[in-house]
């Protein structure tokens, strides 16, 4: 009966995370997540209770890995799996797996001491976590600041890890240590209690060789693997660079770079139908005839006196050029004429 309606709950529980991971999906506001991941956390204990009715049912849960999981994540999970995962300190940790079939039983494990050591130590203190490789397997040791257990207590909780089958729900109140030697005699695992350094318990988890199995790592396939990157093998020259140390070089020369095409021109209305282009000038056949530096210099004269004329309000000279008849007197001269005898006069 007690197996039955552990299955019962844990069924509702699985179908309560898929129904809070769907919400998760389809929402991005933060407030809400924030809730609904706690949610979450709060649903992932409950399956951890429904679990611990399993066990001590004598039956296993319905988890399932099909390949080996590395230890450090193991341990992640298991953190994650209790009120006050923020408390624990997780190490890094060496490339051990845990095997397929023991992952569920191994999380579950180390949540159960996990959550004791937080709970039995003050809330502001933090547990720490150690592990290493061992003669005889992997050990993981759990550090609470806690008051710690006197001796006659510890002797107990060893009693409780080793005969885990003398359970009775009618005289026994906490399930914790029940649970965890359900699992360690499942698989071999030996846990022990000790006085730790810190003042608290320390909970020693030795995982035996026939726990641990080599982590899976994927090797890079043909359509995954990066691609190198192209290099340069020689200093780009000039032309009359390359012709030069090609001359000095006397050993084999690397081929020489193909020049680089010629940049199209542009040809004036190219672009436009025939019947829009314009006929090109027509040539002058006559040379145009040259201006003499005397012409030049008359042209530059007659400039000058113009301007000087009109700056002293006097009337434009009469043009004689097209009449034909003579001036009336001699035209006067001023001495900013250029080229004039002014200069020259006594």
């Amino acid at each position: 009966m007690l197996l039955n309606i552990a299955r019962r709950n844990q069924a509702l529980v699985h179908r309560q995370l898929k129904l809070v991971d769907t919400l998760e999906r389809r929402t991005d506001d933060p407030d809400v997540l924030d809730d609904l991941f706690r949610i979450d956390h709060l649903t992932t204990r409950m399956r951890r209770h429904a679990e611990s009715l399993i066990i001590l049912s004598g039956s296993a849960p319905g988890r399932r890995w099909r390949r080996p999981v590395p230890v450090a994540e193991v341990v992640s999970s298991a953190v994650s799996e209790i009120e006050q995962y923020t408390r624990v300190v997780v190490p890094p940790m060496p490339e051990v797996g845990v095997a397929a079939d023991a992952v569920a039983d191994v999380v579950h494990l180390i949540a159960e001491l996990v959550e004791n050591a937080t709970v039995f130590s003050p809330p502001r203190t933090q547990v720490t976590l150690r592990t290493g490789r061992a003669v005889s397997g992997f050990v993981l040791e759990i550090d609470d600041r806690g008051l710690g257990l006197e001796p006659d207590q510890i002797d107990e909780a060893h009693r409780t890890l080793t005969t885990p089958e003398d359970f009775d729900p009618t005289r026994h109140d906490r399930l914790g240590l029940y649970v965890v030697g359900r699992l360690a005699a499942r698989h071999g695992i030996k846990v022990t209690l000790c006085r730790s350094p810190y003042g608290g318990t320390t909970a020693v988890v030795l995982l035996p060789e026939a726990v641990l199995a080599p982590v899976e790592t994927t090797q890079p396939t043909a359509d995954t693997a990066p691609v190198a990157l192209p290099t340069r093998t020689a200093t780009a020259l000039l032309p009359a660079q390359r012709k030069a140390s090609g001359e000095q070089q006397t050993g084999s020369v690397p081929p020489e770079a193909p020049e680089p095409p010629v940049l199209p021109t542009r040809v004036r209305q190219r672009a436009l139908a025939p019947e829009l282009r314009t006929a090109a000038p027509v040539a002058d056949e006559t040379p145009e005839r040259e201006i003499t530096p005397e012409e030049m210099r008359a042209v530059f004269g007659a400039f000058q006196r113009g301007l000087d004329r009109g700056r002293k309000g006097l009337p434009a000279e009469p043009d004689t050029g097209g009449s034909g008849s003579a001036p009336s007197g001699p035209a006067q001269r001023t001495d900013t004429e250029e080229g004039t005898d002014a200069d020259d006069a006594p």
